[in-house]
């Protein structure tokens, strides 16, 4: 779960460093105040005084307590200056160096070969803007372009072919009989879903350019503001009140 919490009059800087396939929005004010004046309306455009944050979606796999339940293949969201290349763990910060590695982890259609900073642990992401503001979010998806595929575990019946439990007729066993290639095939727990684009929406702020900043393709939209793997698109989007929402 991911955070952006929207406060009084006056603005806080971003805080949290991660956010998980969920995103929440807290917008605080003076109720008082907010009941004498007139409700605020976005601007055509995004301002330059917008709150900016570099988002991106990355693989990374999930411990969820202590007890070890886990999803192997979690994605999640994290700021970029929090994700490093593997190979040389310099971070994707803003310096020439950063900003090499992050293009190249952009452009690199195999493995992207980055994970999250080793100094921190998966949290809620958290903005905060000021009520009456505007966040600019810059979504970089960096999924892997294909899912990843299963890890074979022979105590996970559906990940075993063909006969995990000899002489047990148990459901877990039994093959899809539909499969498009016209062979019998079991379920898999822990694969990754198909689809690799990914966007940044937040349930409750205003679109502030044009529909293009919804993250989505929907309805009647002409255009897809998703990103696909490797992919950049830019969002803006308007606080009007205090309250809190969550995004996806």
């Amino acid at each position: 779960m991911s955070a952006i919490f929207i406060v009084g009059s006056y603005e806080l800087s971003s805080d949290a460093r991660l956010g998980l396939a969920r995103f929440s929005i807290l917008i605080g004010g003076n109720e008082a105040l907010a009941q004498q004046r007139p409700p605020l309306l976005p601007k055509k455009e995004c301002p330059a005084s917008a709150l900016q944050a570099d988002v991106v979606a990355i693989d990374h796999p999930m411990i969820f307590n202590r007890l070890g339940a886990q999803n192997v293949n979690w994605m999640m969201y994290a700021l970029r200056h929090d994700v490093i290349d593997l190979a040389s763990h310099h971070t994707f910060d803003y310096s020439a160096e950063g900003e090499k590695y992050f293009q190249k982890a952009a452009i690199n259609h195999t493995s992207r070969g980055i994970a999250l900073r080793p100094d921190l642990r998966p949290r809620p992401l958290v903005l905060r803007v000021a009520e009456g503001g505007y966040l600019k979010i810059r979504f970089t998806n960096l999924l892997e372009v294909k899912p990843i595929p299963p890890h074979t575990t022979p105590g996970n019946p559906y990940d075993s072919f063909p006969d995990p439990l000899p002489g047990i007729d148990h459901p877990l066993e039994h093959a899809v009989k539909d499969d498009p290639a016209g062979k019998d095939k079991l379920f898999r727990l822990d694969d990754q879903v198909a689809s690799r684009v990914a966007g940044f929406h937040p349930q409750g702020l205003e679109l502030v350019n044009s529909i293009n900043d919804d993250s989505s393709y929907t309805g009647n939209n002409k255009v897809n503001s998703l990103a696909k793997p490797g992919e950049t698109q830019e969002y803006c989007f308007f606080a009007p009140k205090e309250g809190g929402v969550f995004s996806q």
